[in-house]
């Protein structure tokens, strides 16, 4: 089979193809330019092998409706997006056909292309809510069905100041949005105090390693109250009736014989706050108190 016809147009010089049990196409590969026609505008998957900086992958996906569910693009491509026009290459879709994520680069790093080499690329873009305006390079943006956005994904090298009901901090990795444009949660830069429930604590993630800005450590409640946070400065005591007393500290732990810094989780919900990650830490904050202090068990 050399040509598939798809509700986007034909496709020719088919190298590769994989079927869904009914018959409809999975995946595919093409070794020939393409022109597939959407309501976002004409996409050419990807089919010329770049020995630089491309990633070596399937071009399309297919959901088994019909609905392209991701393409690579042979090239930088401007799309039609909810929020404005953007310049990409990779588009996932959800199976109704809007937009579900889009990467402005999609190369790949290795000892001949590195990431400061994809930066070099980026463009800059210009974003506008309720949180905040700004112009920044993106490494990709995911959206609700709806059209509205669900993350930003900020590069590695950057950080960005957003205003938050307590006041302005700087975040990297990214920022996660509700659909209706509040912030759900972000990943600070730096240790920031952040007002809770027991007091102010030092937001901060030592370990966090985030590849996108879909989840952070630092997560918000619609109305804009603290719902969790991860320190890794700070050390929590609770005391209570009857002389109970309990210390939560971030700590050591060993991962496959290596040392590594373990900082600590922490929730609100329900008039209640988990301390760790386990439910033996659950306390009803109105019949507890907790004093916050500097952990002094590693240098900050």
């Amino acid at each position: 089979m050399n040509s598939i016809t798809t509700e986007y147009g034909v496709l020719e010089g088919i190298t590769y193809l994989k079927e869904y049990a009914h018959g409809g196409v999975r995946e595919c590969m093409v070794n020939r330019e393409n022109r597939l026609v959407t309501k976002y505008g004409v996409l050419i998957p990807y089919y010329k092998d770049d020995e630089h900086r491309r990633k070596p992958i399937t071009p399309i996906d297919f959901y088994d409706n019909g609905i392209i569910k991701s393409i690579s693009l042979q090239q930088q491509t401007v799309v039609k997006t909810p929020i404005g026009d953007f310049t990409v290459e990779f588009i996932s879709f959800y199976e109704d056909g809007s937009i579900k994520r889009i990467l402005h680069l999609n190369g790949r790093i290795t000892g001949y292309w590195s990431e400061e080499n994809e930066y070099g690329m980026a463009q800059e873009f210009d974003f506008s809510f309720d949180f905040g305006k700004f112009t920044k390079k993106m490494i990709g943006i995911c959206f609700y069905k709806s059209g509205t956005v669900k993350s930003l994904t900020l590069w590695p090298q950057d950080s960005l100041e957003v205003r938050l009901p307590f006041g302005n901090i700087s975040v990297r990795t990214g920022i996660a949005l509700y659909p209706e444009g509040s912030i759900k949660s972000v990943e600070p830069f730096k240790s920031v105090p952040v007002p809770t429930p027991i007091g102010s604590i030092a937001a901060f993630d030592i370990n966090s390693v985030g590849v996108h800005g879909d989840t952070n450590s630092l997560g918000l409640y619609e109305d804009g109250r603290i719902k969790n946070l991860v320190t890794s400065f700070d050390e929590i005591t609770v005391e209570g009736e009857n002389g109970y007393s309990a210390v939560y500290s971030p700590a050591l732990r060993d991962d496959a014989g290596k040392t590594v810094r373990s900082p600590l989780h922490i929730q609100f919900f329900d008039g209640k706050i988990m301390i760790g990650n386990t439910h033996s830490g659950v306390y009803e904050i109105n019949r507890y108190t907790f004093k916050i202090s500097k952990f002094k068990g590693w240098a900050s």
